[in-house]
């Protein structure tokens, strides 16, 4: 591969210790020079795993969302003018910033919202033939001057059940589903000013799909479809969160690409990279649009499509960006599937890890070991660990996938109980 040589900003803003980015494959390709802009913490979390080596300078900004700091960093270190350059991100939180950014600069005349506001992707998508929930944007002024007039429209409009959720956030961080009027009011009665703007969606009872595909030139040029074990918000509920490979061969494979093909369309004019397509399946069949994201999915996601496919999907993702031309193969090889484990229902300390009983070949992520103190569940955002799995018949791998629902990879005994013991 020849990459055009130009200098890459790339923007990361969470500050995770756990860093699921080969940095090192993409110095390796990168031939311009390469920076980070980042906050200070995830710069010390680079620095404490040795990754700062990979980049030509790390950038630190005291905070993300100063729009200001972060072109200054940019404009201290390219001559703007006279050099090539490229802003890129990888992560649902920096997405929009980097479309904002590419539009200040120039680089691009849209911005990424269209991949990030699910008001916005809504929107775009109304009349086109392509399902949609009802939906409404929520105004908390509105609701503190008027409740019981702003609650009585709510009702007439959006049918219970219902889901609330922040317009730019994923994992279904601070979601909610209600099933009555009083569940709704007592949700508006507690909304907290908090910095996040949220919407009000009919529940979609279904089965969930995500669909990524890779864009080359405006292009798709390659879809996977996945099917979900369980909608994500239910790993706030305790249950495992898995997903499934499908055939292309597989009528809802499909579907869900037929459908992807027409949403890129009506969104924002994406050029290159990854996107990430949720979609519900009612059970009269309906395709119901959920969300689409111009970045790869998280947890497993480039180490399930190395699996899949031989492609590292995180990392092509900014390589595809930095070198268009580049050239993909695409050979699909096993099936795969992966799962993520909430923490327990209740705080307590590992006792044991059970061993998966499975035919499929599969590797463990697991988070902790025996003797660590666990926390009671948090969602997506701290999972108790992860699992791939693999194999060439998708029959068997199936039956694998639909075992480890039930399946938990720690015995935890409650922490009382642990130092009753200790005291024997």
């Amino acid at each position: 591969m020849t990459f055009p040589e130009r200098t890459i900003y790339l923007l990361h803003r969470q500050c995770s210790a756990d860093i699921s980015i080969d940095f090192a494959l993409l110095r390796q390709h990168i031939k311009g020079k390469f920076y980070l802009i980042c906050s200070n913490c995830f710069r010390n979390n680079l620095r404490q795993q040795r990754k700062d080596i990979y980049f030509d300078a790390i950038l630190s900004v005291p905070s993300m969302d100063d729009f200001s700091a972060i072109t200054e960093a940019i404009e201290s270190s390219v001559d703007i003018q006279h050099e090539p350059f490229d802003i890129l991100s990888i992560e649902e939180p920096t997405v929009s910033l980097c479309g904002k950014l590419k539009r200040h600069y120039g680089l691009q005349d849209f911005d990424h919202e269209s991949y990030v506001d699910k008001l916005e992707m809504k929107a775009r998508l109304r009349n086109s033939g392509i399902v949609i929930p009802k939906h409404q944007a929520l105004c908390r002024q509105t609701w503190l001057n008027d409740p019981i007039a702003y609650l009585d429209r709510l009702v007439a409009t959006i049918p219970f059940p219902c889901f609330i959720k922040p317009i730019d956030q994923a994992g279904a961080v601070r979601a909610a589903r209600l099933d009555n009027q009083d569940a709704l009011e007592h949700w508006l009665a507690n909304w907290q000013e908090d910095g996040y703007q949220y919407e009000i969606d009919e529940f979609i009872n279904g089965t969930l799909y995500h669909c990524e595909s890779i864009l080359q030139h405006g292009e798709i040029i390659y879809s996977q479809v996945n099917e979900y074990s369980t909608p994500c918000f239910n790993i706030t509920l305790g249950q495992a969160l898995g997903s499934i490979t499908l055939a292309e061969t597989d009528p809802d494979h499909i579907n869900i690409s037929i459908m992807s093909k027409k949403i890129h369309a009506l969104l924002a004019p994406i050029k290159h990279g990854v996107t990430h397509l949720e979609v519900f399946k009612k059970h009269d069949g309906t395709l119901v649009f959920l969300e689409i994201a111009y970045r790869p999915p998280g947890n497993l996601a480039s180490e399930m499509y190395l699996q899949r496919c031989g492609i590292p999907l995180k990392e092509i993702h900014i390589l595809i960006q930095v070198d268009p031309d580049m050239d993909l193969e695409f050979t699909s090889t096993s099936f795969v599937a992966r799962y993520i484990y909430p923490l327990p229902p209740t705080e307590g300390i590992v006792s044991q890890i059970n061993p998966p009983q499975l035919i499929s070949d599969y590797q463990t992520f697991w988070n902790y070991q025996v003797d660590d103190a666990v926390n009671t569940n948090k969602g997506l955002c701290k999972n108790a660990g992860r699992m791939l799995l693999w194999n060439d018949d998708e029959t068997i791998l199936r039956a694998d996938f639909e075992r480890l629902r039930s399946y938990y990879p720690y015995t935890v005994a409650p922490s009382c109980e642990v130092t009753s013991d200790a005291q024997l």
